[in-house]
C-alpha cells in the first residue's frame, strides 16, 4: 500500500500598501511646570503654566503656527525615519519623511504591526540642507549622543495612515530634549526654507543650570547650542536658526568686532564680553540690536500669520514675557533722562528693530507679506558699521537698504518706518 504524504500548505498573507506618520506628543498632563521647563513646550499656546501667585492659570501666546492644540501633535518633519518588520527587516527607509512627518507608501509585506525607528537628522533634499540635533549633556556622559531612537511596536492601520505618537518626558530623558529643540528647528526650515546648502548642528546642553544659546560657526558648519530650558522655548530656538539663516549662512566672515556691540553701558564705561548681557529692550550698539532684531523677526515670521499687523514674540512665560508683541516701541528707560527721550546717537535695541522690520510687511507700500525680502536686507547691507556713538553705522545701512530695495516707493516707506520706531540713530 501507498504511503500518503500530507502537506501542509501556508497560506499566504496578502501584503499591502501602507504609509505611516509620526507625531511628537509634548503634551504630558501628568508633569507639572516648573519656571522655565515643563511636559511641553513652555511658550506654545494655549497653555497651562503655574502662575507665579500659585494658580493654574491658561494663557494664549497669540501666534498661528506650532500651537500646543489637542488632537494636532507636531510632525517629524523631515526626519530621517525606519519601519521595520518584527523580525528586523527593513521596509522603508532610512528616508527622510514628508513636511508631514510621514512616509510615503510602502509594501507592508503583510505585516500586522512594524517597529518605528527615527533620528534627530532633517533632509530637504532640493535645498541640500541638513538640520541635525545632538544631545551634549556632558554632566552626565563623556561625550556627544547620536543615534537612532526607538519609538515602539505599533499596529498598522487596515485602510489608511497608521499615526504614531512619540511620547517622552525631557525632564527625565536628555533625547526628548533634543526631540524639542530639533522639532522647533526643524519647523523653521520647513516653514521658512531660507537656508540651502548648508549642514546644520543643533546641540543640547539642557542639564546645565544656566539658561542660554547662542550660534556660531563650529568647524565650518553652522552651530546653535541651547543650555538650560532653553531647548523647550521654540521663539528662542527659531531665533538662534535665525542668526544661521540671516547672517551666519550667507556672511560667512562677521566682523571680529562684533562682539563688543553688545556692550554699551549707559553708566559707562562699556562692559568687557562676557559680562554684558543683550535683552530684547537692553540698550546695544546699533550694529548689534538690528543682528538681534532680524533674527527675533524671523523667529516672529515662524510662527505668525505674516500678514497679521501685530506678531508675538514669546520668550518665556514663566518670566512674564511671554505677551512680547511688535506693537508698540520698547525703549528702555536706562538711556533717558525721561520716558520719552530715546538712547543717544548709534544706540537702539533689538526690539525696536524687529518691531520695524514687522511693520515693513504689513505697511501700505511695503514689501507684502514677504519675509525672505525682509531677511536678506541684512547680508545685502553687510559689512556694517560697527560700535561708536555716532550716526555712522545708520547712514552706511540706509543707503545699502535703498540700494536693495531698488524701489524709492519701498525706501521712503521703509526709512518712515525707522523713524517711527527709532531705529535710524
Amino acid at each position: 500500500m501507498l504511503g500518503v504524504a500530507v502537506v501542509a500548505v501556508a497560506t499566504p498573507v496578502e501584503a499591502s500598501a501602507a504609509r505611516v506618520c509620526l507625531r511628537f506628543d509634548f503634551t504630558d498632563e501628568s508633569t507639572p511646570m516648573s519656571p522655565g521647563i515643563g511636559g511641553r513646550y513652555d511658550d506654545a499656546s494655549p497653555v497651562e503654566l503655574m502662575d507665579i501667585g500659585g494658580g493654574t492659570v491658561v494663557r494664549d501666546a497669540g501666534e498661528e503656527f506650532g500651537r500646543n492644540v489637542p488632537g494636532d501633535p507636531w510632525p517629524l518633519q523631515r526626519w530621517l525615519a525606519r519601519m521595520e518588520a518584527i523580525d528586523g527587516g527593513a521596509l522603508w527607509g532610512w528616508r527622510p519623511l514628508d513636511a508631514n512627518g510621514c512616509t510615503d507608501e510602502f509594501d507592508d509585506r503583510g505585516a500586522s504591526s512594524i517597529h518605528v525607528r527615527y533620528l534627530p537628522w532633517g533632509v530637504w533634499d532640493t535645498q541640500q540642507t541638513q538640520v541635525i540635533g545632538y544631545d551634549c549633556d556632558l554632566d552626565t556622559t563623556p561625550e556627544c549622543q547620536f543615534q537612532p531612537r526607538f519609538a515602539g511596536q505599533f499596529l498598522l492601520e487596515p485602510s489608511g495612515d497608521t499615526n504614531v505618537l512619540v511620547s517622552g518626558n525631557e525632564l527625565t530623558n536628555p533625547l526628548d530634549r533634543v526631540n524639542l529643540m530639533m522639532w522647533a528647528a526643524t519647523f523653521a526650515q520647513e516653514r521658512l526654507p531660507l537656508l540651502p546648502n548648508q549642514d546644520v548642528y543643533m546641540v543640547n546642553q539642557g542639564n546645565e543650570s544656566a539658561t542660554s544659546a547662542v550660534s556660531y560657526f563650529a568647524g565650518g558648519n553652522l552651530s546653535a547650542e541651547f543650555r538650560g530650558p532653553s531647548y523647550a522655548r521654540k521663539f528662542v530656538v527659531a531665533h538662534e536658526f535665525g542668526h544661521l539663516v540671516t547672517a551666519l549662512g550667507p556672511i560667512p566672515q562677521i566682523d571680529p568686532g562684533m562682539s563688543a556691540d553688545y556692550c554699551f553701558n549707559p553708566a559707562g564705561p562699556d562692559f568687557v564680553p562676557p559680562a554684558c548681557q543683550h535683552t530684547l529692550d537692553s540698550p546695544e550698539y546699533s550694529s548689534a540690536a538690528m543682528v538681534e532684531g532680524f533674527a527675533n523677526f524671523f523667529a516672529m515670521a515662524v510662527w505668525n500669520d505674516w500678514g497679521k499687523s501685530v506678531a508675538t514674540y514669546n520668550t518665556n512665560v514663566v518670566q512674564g514675557d511671554w505677551d512680547f508683541t511688535s506693537q508698540q516701541r520698547a525703549v528702555d528707560a536706562a538711556c533717558m533722562a525721561s520716558i520719552m527721550t530715546p538712547c543717544g546717537s548709534g544706540i537702539t535695541n533689538e526690539s525696536d528693530w524687529h518691531g520695524a522690520l514687522w511693520a515693513l510687511m504689513n505697511s501700505p507700500g511695503g514689501v507684502g507679506p514677504d519675509p525672505a525680502t525682509v531677511v536678506g536686507l541684512l547680508a545685502a547691507a553687510d559689512p556694517w558699521v560697527v560700535t561708536g556713538q555716532t550716526p555712522a553705522f545708520w547712514t552706511n545701512f540706509s543707503a545699502d537698504a535703498a540700494a536693495y530695495f531698488g524701489d524709492p516707493g519701498v525706501t521712503i516707506v521703509f526709512l518712515g518706518l525707522a523713524n517711527a520706531w527709532g531705529i535710524d540713530r
